[in-house]
């Protein structure tokens, strides 16, 4: 149940979210287009609905459909993944733990993601952080590192361009 509860509770805000841009730009009628659905599993929650669905997992695997494109480097750990598809744009979120500093993973991000035909847009680093966007086979993607106890946090979204 407490891990139940620990997705519900990351996914709560994103699905408010979706049900509310799910709602954006459609009809006046308060009572037009369909109710959405909702599953809750163990490993996480997928709500569906007339434009589109999002889904949130925690632990083990990339979302489904994840770009086979957009290859991470090794040694990494998925946390959480939530995948999400708007009147058929698509994109994806991933959380996961890496071993080494921030300065270590984040060369191993470039390295993977540049290797894999990706063009580095831009690099910020403070306080400990990076924030590395790229873009490219089709693709525009966000790494976001840092550290988080003894090992390091990195989360990439992806968004199809």
């Amino acid at each position: 149940m407490r891990h139940f509860q620990k997705v519900a509770r990351a996914a709560a805000p994103i699905a408010v979210l979706a049900m509310a841009v799910a709602g954006c730009g459609g009809s006046d009628d308060p009572t037009a287009g369909s109710t959405p659905t909702v599953q809750v599993s163990d490993s996480g929650l997928t709500i569906q609905g007339e434009d589109g669905s999002i889904s949130v997992s925690e632990g083990g695997d990339l979302p489904e459909g994840w770009p086979s494109a957009v290859v991470l480097p090794d040694g990494g750990t998925v946390t959480n993944s939530l995948s999400l598809d708007q009147q058929g744009k698509k994109g994806w979120t991933v959380t996961a733990t890496y071993e080494g500093s921030v300065d270590t993973v984040t060369d191993a991000f470039s390295s993977s993601l540049s290797g894999a035909g990706f063009t580095k847009d831009s690099t910020v680093s403070a306080g400990g952080q990076s924030l590395v966007a790229f873009s490219g086979q089709g693709y525009t993607v966000a790494v976001t590192i840092g550290t988080e106890g003894s090992g390091t946090s990195v989360a990439i979204t992806v968004v199809e361009e």
